[in-house]
């Protein structure tokens, strides 16, 4: 069994400061890039394009 050693919570006012319920600060998914875009950016790794239907079937083994 595992036992946890650490657990961290999130600030709630950061919470309520992120509007993240708030359907006025949702952007259209359609919009926003792939994960695998994002962290290729980020990195400067070359990580080739992935659909979410890719990703979902990359990680089904693991769940």
């Amino acid at each position: 069994m595992n036992d946890v050693t650490a657990a961290y919570l999130h600030c709630a006012k950061a919470l309520l400061r992120s509007r993240l319920w708030s359907d006025a600060a949702r952007v259209d998914r359609a919009l926003m890039p792939t994960a695998g875009r994002m962290i290729a950016e980020q990195t400067g790794l070359d990580v080739p394009a992935e659909t979410k239907e890719e990703m979902e079937r990359r990680y089904a083994p693991d769940l």
